[in-house]
């Protein structure tokens, strides 16, 4: 009678290497106590158990096993129908199906998910428990409570990534890993293991039977059990090539990280406020872990699963409590990041307390923090940050000499504010427009200067004689009418895409489209409102907006009502049948006899830095927020650039 393993039969048993013999288990017979001590099979007594004489795999080194399924098929024999087995996918914590061939295979092989489901789940994640009374002082093992009834001493991830692989082993080898044995006729496979001089996951050939639990399916299995005990929380920085990065006095780690044993690894703030990621798959199953909410500030409970990524995961309640109790919510600026002092700390201000030079005093939407000033940002010069993270990011910085945003590979840390995802946030954000309605004079091609002009007539019908922005010259401008009617154009692809906002003349309306990064045309916007509040002003002189009794509406028909104060009646572009109200109203920020310069594609008051020389026919004045349309920030100062005197406005 042939006994059989608990998987697979016979297949699952150990053979003697290079042969199609099974191997026996190794006793120790005491002839005193007449009693039978198991001591091993072939070399590997840590991953075998003795089942009536012969050698089958433990459960630990079962559910590691790769998918084999079968021996192929000998010449001359015919093909078989396949059966219905199913195997254990350690690195998804999966029982799958598959279709084996009915001969060999190895013990990873179930004749159904419900036992390959109670055989490999629920228990140590990897490699075997030991009982409970021999795990004091062996910090190889941990206990904890599995499934909320059952203690289990399982072997520490340093243990089961040393070159021990989880194996309690007198005799040590020279290499690094364990190749196992090799059956007679099989061939061997590649599998990972865990380096720990380099801190890296390598490849090696298994043989296919034996060796240790220091053995993974693929790169990314290894390096994600392996990393994890190498910070206290969260998993170390890595490389463009996926190594952990390392970190010496001379090689610093990021501001987000910390070098810890000569690894970077990531602070509280790093891992409590990283957002979870969600893949696209089905849950194998899903177990109660904690994360740190930024929305709520405290630990909240969390489904977790295979498809759900990211460190901000912890076990428990204390441990999430313990790793994010001093962390603060970082604040959301309009441009760049909140000041923090030397230890971290966000700065907070008020009308008492003053930010420092170059920041201005944000109400965030939960506190008032100092943000960095568009003027400081934009005059940041180019800094392509430190690396850290398998890949660089395309980004966006400002070159204020050029007046001119451009692209650069960042490398994915530190660096300054001048850094922005699109070209349209850099362009919004920091580009100086020559013509108040945005676009570019027209230019002289033999010198390339601006065409000078003294009015409309000198110019082409597109364009109308305009004082430029940040000169005295008056030049021909693209008129809000020509800008208006070009078709929308998404541009080209560079960066990241994002929602903008066409006008459509024909139908007087602001439509969205998807706009690729880069190129395109000027007729497009940040908001609806900033599309109808610029085209349907196209009527109005520069710098003069189009009354609308609410921000979404038709404007007033003034041919049928009157204007409101400051407005004036005019024919409208559009619609010849129609007259719209023409005016420059001080949004809230200036006096009523000044008006502030509003930037051409938010259609928002243009900041700028106080006490800034003067240029043109502007000044730069501090305005206090309480005055603001928006009133978002009662206690910081606005700053306003906007026109000396009415009669300067053409």
């Amino acid at each position: 009678m042939v006994c059989n393993c608990p998987t697979n039969t016979i297949n699952s048993a150990l053979y003697e290497r290079a042969t199609h013999r099974i191997a026996t288990c190794l006793t120790f017979t005491s002839r005193k106590e007449h009693h039978h001590q198991f001591i091993g099979c072939d070399e590997y007594p840590e991953v075998y158990d003795c089942i009536a004489g012969i050698c089958c795999p433990t459960r630990g080194m079962t559910c590691i096993q790769p998918l084999n399924t079968g021996d192929k098929e000998r010449e001359g024999e015919g093909e078989k129908e396949r059966e219905n087995r199913w195997w254990y996918n350690s690195a998804s914590g999966q029982c799958l199906a598959f279709k084996y061939s009915g001969k060999g295979g190895n013990s990873n092989n179930f004749l159904s998910q419900m036992q390959c489901e109670a055989y490999c789940k629920g228990r140590c994640a990897r490699g075997d428990p030991i009982d409970v009374t021999n795990s004091n002082e062996n910090e190889n093992y941990l206990c904890k409570i599995h499934d909320t009834d059952r203690m289990l001493c399982c072997p520490t991830p340093a243990f089961l990534c040393s070159s021990l692989g989880g194996v309690n082993v007198e005799k040590t080898t020279l290499k690094p890993y364990s190749p196992g044995s090799l059956r007679r006729g099989a061939s061997s496979i590649q599998r990972w293991y865990w380096d720990t001089t380099d801190l890296n996951c390598k490849p090696f050939k298994y043989n296919g039977q034996g060796g240790n639990f220091n053995n993974f399916e693929d790169r990314k299995e290894c390096a994600t059990f392996c990393s994890s005990r190498l910070c206290l929380h969260g998993s170390p920085l890595r490389d463009p090539s996926e190594n952990v990065q390392r970190c010496s006095a001379t090689s610093l780690c990021p501001d987000t990280h910390e070098c810890r044993h000569t690894v970077c690894c990531p602070k509280p703030a790093t891992t409590c406020l990283q957002p979870l990621k969600s893949l696209d798959c089905e849950p194998a199953e899903t177990v109660t872990r904690w994360m740190y909410s930024t929305e709520h500030g405290m630990c909240k409970s969390v489904l977790s699963s295979r498809c759900l990524q990211g460190d901000n995961q912890f076990d428990s309640l204390e441990e999430c409590q313990t790793v994010c109790s001093s962390v603060q919510v970082q604040p959301k600026c309009p441009i760049g990041k909140a000041y923090k002092s030397l230890d971290g700390v966000v700065l907070r201000c008020s009308s008492l307390k003053p930010c420092p030079s170059s920041y201005e005093c944000v109400y965030t939407g939960s506190v008032h923090a100092c943000c960095p000033s568009r003027e400081y940002t934009c005059n940041q010069m180019f800094s392509p940050g430190t690396t850290c993270g398998p890949s660089t990011h395309q980004r966006w910085y400002y070159d204020a000499m050029q007046n001119k945003c451009n692209q650069f590979e960042y490398q994915g840390c530190n660096g300054n504010d001048n850094n922005f995802a699109t070209r349209m946030d850099c362009v919004e954000t920091c580009q100086r427009d020559e013509c108040p309605d945005g676009g570019a004079a027209l230019v002289d091609s033999s010198n390339g200067r601006s065409i000078a002009c003294e009015k409309n007539d000198d110019c082409p019908s597109t364009h109308t004689c305009t004082r430029q922005l940040y000169t005295n010259r008056t030049s021909c401008c693209p008129s809000r009418k020509w800008t208006c009617s070009h078709d929308a154009s998404e541009g080209v692809s560079c960066g990241q895409p994002s929602k903008r906002f066409y006008f459509d003349p024909e139908s007087e309306t602001c439509k969205q489209f998807d706009y690729l990064g880069c190129a395109g045309n000027a007729n497009s916007f940040a908001s609806r409102v900033a599309c109808y509040q610029f085209c349907q002003s196209a009527s109005c002189s520069s710098s003069e907006i189009v009354y609308h009794p609410s921000n979404l509406d038709e404007p007033l028909d003034c041919s049928l009502k009157p204007c409101p104060r400051h407005f004036t009646c005019v024919r409208s572009v559009w619609d010849e049948t129609k007259n719209v109200c023409c005016g420059s109203p001080n949004f809230g920020v200036c006096s009523s006899t000044q008006h502030p310069m509003v930037a051409f594609s938010t259609q928002q008051p243009m900041t700028c830095t106080p006490n800034a020389q003067v240029r043109g026919f502007m000044k730069c004045v501090c305005v206090s927020t309480a005055k603001s349309a928006q009133n978002r920030d009662a206690g910081a100062q606005r700053l306003v650039e906007f026109w000396r005197e009415r009669e300067h406005v053409l």
